[in-house]
């Protein structure tokens, strides 16, 4: 009876020490987020949340949640003031500044499966840099409802420093997933169609960068026609470059390139919904 005593005042002992260290944890994390030195934010981040995020779960709170989006906002903020510079974040702040944000924004990613509503969670989210083709670009566009009004801005191009393309990708996945009979759906029909409109505005974009973005997109939500189109853009287009080949100096058609790559993307995925 006594050993079992003993295990239980052990047990609870430790429970109590763990708590303790969760809390203590938990405000160093705050005054370290807090601090206007770089290093010390990203030293702060690390140690009180584990290096992938491991220990997220023990320190949350209603307030450090708060703090974690509003961190995710200030080193955006840092992101894009070092894009416009031309220098970009990783020289600027160290290599390892990068990884540190992307991290950020995964634990940020957390607390919206969590608590979706938490104030300015999404647009922190959405001004973190991302790729279009990435994981984080697929878990947004299956929250459509939550990100698809700061996509149509983006796509429209109010925000010069968030590219156009990448909005405009974002939401050929969308309408893609939006349309797949059996899903569970977000949008109002209203929704899909101001979506379907930024991508074939897309298409007539003076940018070849945001022309080839709306072609991609076209990739994953397009049909029979648009594959046409794309087909005869891969044959016809007459932008070409003079950088080719081995020497550097033979004639390339980039526009061409391009079309051709999301018109065999497209036809894989008619083909393939023909099946189903």
């Amino acid at each position: 009876m006594k050993y079992i005593r003993c295990i239980l005042m052990i047990a609870g002992c430790a429970g109590v020490l763990g708590a303790q260290n969760d809390q203590s944890d938990a405000a160093a994390l705050v005054q370290g987020l807090q601090s206007r030195n770089v290093d010390e934010r990203i030293q702060a981040f690390y140690r009180h949340l584990g290096p992938q995020n491991e220990k997220l779960k023990a320190v949350r709170t209603p307030e450090i949640d708060a703090l974690l989006v509003r961190t995710l906002l200030r080193e955006n903020s840092l992101i894009r003031e070092a894009l416009i510079e031309g220098t970009g974040a990783s020289i600027k702040y160290g290599e390892g500044y990068s990884e540190y944000a992307a991290w950020l924004a995964s634990a940020v990613m957390s607390i919206a499966e969590d608590n979706p509503e938490t104030p300015l969670i999404w647009d922190a989210l959405l001004q973190s840099p991302f790729h279009p083709d990435s994981a984080f670009a697929r878990w947004l566009s299956e929250r459509a409802d939550r990100v698809i009004d700061s996509l149509l801005r983006q796509a429209k191009g109010i925000d010069p420093y968030r590219r156009r393309g990448d909005a405009i990708e974002i939401l050929g996945e969308i309408l893609h997933t939006e349309r797949i009979p059996g899903r569970r759906h977000h949008l109002k029909d209203s929704e899909l169609a101001a979506a379907e409109e930024a991508i074939r505005a897309g298409l007539e974009d003076r940018e070849n960068l945001v022309q080839w973005s709306a072609w991609r997109a076209l990739s994953r939500m397009g049909n029979a026609s648009d594959l046409a189109l794309l087909e005869r853009i891969a044959v016809l287009d007459p932008d070409f470059r003079t950088d080719g080949g081995r020497s550097g100096r033979e004639l390339r058609y980039p526009s061409r390139e391009a079309a051709r790559t999301a018109a065999q993307a497209l036809r894989r995925r008619l083909e393939a919904e023909k099946q189903q």
